[in-house]
């Protein structure tokens, strides 16, 4: 991929000032998911040796969390960059039919419903407490860093903005 083919994703004419960094963030990007891979193989194997399960295993969630949800996104857009992925001019899921939004809610609603929920009661607090802490962490930070940086990066390549990322983050 050359550094035109990464420039057209952006939609902006480069930029003498700009478009040295702007290439740099988004090779930067393409480089990801597989050094990403290769060191959390080895963070968790290493880390699950040293400390065993499951606090090797905690630890190394927390560095692909620590090191690749926030800080690589907050090193790549900036602080006010990775901020501006939670601004939307509107609500768009009001505009969604019926059908839609039914298929955007039940993933959320059924383990919800049938897992969750039947389980609660047996359920210590502090177990509960961790489940919805993390489940809010991991959702936003991966977000952040699997959509939000790739769709602000390449905002009109489909390749890059949602295949490659979708398709590294399935790895």
């Amino acid at each position: 991929m050359s550094d035109v083919q990464l420039e057209v994703g952006s939609g902006k004419a480069p930029t003498s000032l700009g478009n040295g960094r702007r290439r740099r963030r988004k090779w930067t990007m393409v480089a990801v998911p597989p050094v990403l891979l290769v060191t959390m193989y080895v963070a968790f194997q290493e880390l699950t040796v040293q400390y065993g399960f499951p606090l090797g295993y905690l630890l190394a969630f927390s560095l692909y969390w620590g090191l690749w949800c926030v800080a690589v996104p907050v090193a790549v857009l900036g602080t006010r960059g990775v901020l501006g992925l939670f601004r939307s001019p509107q609500p768009q899921t009001a505009q969604l039919g019926i059908a839609t939004q039914f298929a955007l809610w039940w993933p959320l609603a059924a383990p919800l419903v049938f897992v969750f929920l039947p389980h609660i009661a047996a359920t210590s607090a502090t177990v509960v407490v961790a489940s919805v802490v993390l489940g809010i962490v991991i959702g936003i930070t991966e977000e952040v860093l699997w959509r939000g940086v790739y769709v602000t990066l390449f905002a009109d390549n489909v390749w890059l903005n949602t295949i490659y990322p979708s398709l590294a983050f399935a790895l």
